[in-house]
């Protein structure tokens, strides 16, 4: 692959990631789990709400987490703050930002988010999302004690259903090193 071809794949990638966290910003979870392939592989090395599995395989499953995991947050704004090009134009790491409201007690809901994310034939095969638990776990409490059941904030049963199709932890694939990379 000549430099300008990797070059112009990069930037192919930067628009699907965009794109994709615009979808998702705007629950269109269907539209966005389209621009992932089907097999896709999401992880979290630091779970972001109780009960989530460390992953979830395939486009389904993402689509049934994000719509009840992200249903309680609106509107869901993401905003790039940095691309990191590597190596592999079809790898990069993204760091992002979320502003939200958490529509069970009116909190409002801001992250930072670090990503590794790797692309397939013009879609996403693989996210890593390093997320700030304790901000999650903040927000979360202060539904009302008649929500508090449910510690996802009205998330839990999509959340479980899309975590059940995940593997244990142990098992999680690490991510391929690139060329030029050496493996953990």
């Amino acid at each position: 692959m000549s430099t300008r071809e990797g070059q112009a794949l990069r930037e192919e990638n930067r628009a699907i990631l965009t794109e994709l966290l615009r979808r998702l910003g705007t629950q269109d979870y269907h539209g966005a789990c389209a621009m992932m392939t089907e097999d896709v592989l999401c992880d979290w090395p630091y779970l972001p709400m109780p009960g989530l599995a460390h992953e979830i395989r395939g486009r389904d499953a993402m689509e049934a987490f994000f719509a009840g995991g992200m249903s309680a947050f609106e509107p869901y704004r993401y905003e790039i703050t940095a691309v990191f090009d590597l190596l592999d134009p079809n790898r990069l790491i993204a760091e992002y930002r979320s502003n939200s409201t958490f529509k069970p007690s009116g909190a409002p809901y801001q992250n930072h988010y670090v990503g590794i994310f790797e692309f397939q034939d013009g879609a996403v095969s693989y996210w890593r999302e390093y997320i700030n638990p304790d901000t999650v776990a903040r927000v979360l409490a202060t539904a009302p004690a008649s929500a508090r059941g449910d510690t996802t904030g009205g998330a839990g049963g999509a959340v479980r259903a899309a975590s059940a199709s995940s593997r244990d932890p142990a098992e999680r694939p690490r991510p391929r090193p690139g060329p030029g990379t050496s493996p953990a």
